[in-house]
């Protein structure tokens, strides 16, 4: 009787505030995300293991459907479409971390660069900035593509040249929010050097916002690399790319449907994974500002 008198009108139910709901959803994004990605990047590096078919040998069985020895089927010159998807996932993933890692590295150094100094520094790179925001992006790509000849190193070299500018024009943004505070004056004031004060107390403080934005490029650079190669100015045949696959596909499309709808699916997939990624990201970073 004196417990019941004791715990009356007490709730004994644990409660979850608003945030921990919020930080449950993040983690179910971030888990799918990276479960879909590993599953991805798994599959592709593993593919000996999945399959005994070279995506590049020619075989008699011409255009056949999914099944039997061929899961996914065949070509239209016979070879097995299980083995170029996963292949061409190794062009893909590897397009994808070039070209987000390059344009990174070189758009951060530039932002923190222009955000800290100012002056003409900051005049003369946002400068170069906004001349290569002027153009269409995906035409100034082909344009550099095209000056050099089409193929793997082509394209890496084409996008690094100027996907860069997106992230200095973030990080600078960035930078500027956070120069003068509080933080970073007493940094500044206790007689660090600008090297250290940029790289541990500037640095870690924009590298979130960087990192959301990066996993979302990375689905970009994989479509760009896709768009590229169906255009026929990115991966050359015979080597295995999902959009160069889709491309091929196109004149079977009405009755081989399976030549193009695997590769494109894949596609699918790795975006739904980053995009997953992107969007816990940014929410663990809002949750953490709050």
């Amino acid at each position: 009787m004196i417990e019941q008198t004791a715990t009356a009108g007490v709730d004994l139910a644990p409660t979850m505030r608003p945030g921990d709901r919020r930080r449950t959803r993040v983690n179910l994004k971030l888990t799918l995300g990276l479960l879909i990605m590993g599953a991805v990047v798994f599959s592709c590096l593993g593919a000996p293991l999945i399959t005994s078919q070279s995506p590049t040998t020619l075989g008699a069985d011409i255009l056949g459907g999914p099944g039997g020895a061929h899961l996914l089927g065949t070509d239209q010159y016979g070879r097995d479409m299980l083995a170029r998807v996963l292949y061409a996932g190794r062009v893909d993933l590897l397009i994808g971390v070039v070209l987000v890692g390059v344009a990174m590295i070189l758009g951060t150094v530039a932002g923190l660069v222009a955000g800290w100094y100012g002056g003409w520094i900051a005049a003369l790179i946002m400068r170069i900035v906004d001349v290569g925001f002027a153009f269409p992006f995906l035409v100034l790509v082909i344009a550099l593509v095209g000056l050099k000849g089409p193929g793997l190193g082509s394209l890496l070299l084409g996008v690094s040249l100027v996907a860069w500018i997106f992230y200095a024009r973030l990080v600078r943004a960035e930078v500027l929010a956070i120069r003068d505070a509080n933080y970073i004056r007493a940094a500044t004031l206790s007689g660090f050097s600008t090297p250290r004060v940029l790289g541990l107390h500037v640095l870690p403080n924009v590298l979130g916002q960087v990192l959301v934005y990066g996993s979302s490029d990375f689905v970009y650079a994989i479509l760009l690399g896709a768009s590229v190669s169906y255009l026929g100015l990115g991966v050359q045949s015979p080597t295995p790319e999902w959009g160069a696959m889709v491309q091929q596909g196109q004149n079977f499309v009405a009755s081989q449907w399976w030549l193009s709808l695997f590769p494109g699916v894949a596609i699918i997939v790795v975006g739904l994974g980053c995009s997953l990624i992107g969007d816990g990201l940014a929410d663990v970073l809002r949750t953490g500002r709050r």
